[in-house]
């Protein structure tokens, strides 16, 4: 059986990490986007609908998961406000 060694595990946590840390933003900011209501995303003039499309999107196309960085980051807090 070969040794794993540091080179070895390094590559596997990076891959790891281009795929799991995508995919988890992606879930969190689909879920937060679903679960608050069309209003406060109006209310905060934004809609609702493009970013469902935007978190959808980002869970198949990993280098959207950035959008959703930006939702968590700067949106989410706005919606936060307005509620």
């Amino acid at each position: 059986m070969p040794s794993v060694g540091a080179p070895e595990l390094l590559i596997v946590l990076l891959i790891l990490g281009l795929i799991v840390v995508p995919l988890v933003v992606g879930v969190l900011s689909l879920v937060d986007i679903a679960g608050r209501p069309e209003a406060g995303f109006q209310a905060a003039g934004q809609s609702r609908a493009t970013w469902l499309i935007i978190a959808i999107v980002s869970l198949f196309v990993p280098c959207v998961w950035f959008a959703d960085v930006y939702y968590l980051a700067a949106i989410r807090p706005k919606l936060a406000r307005r509620a």
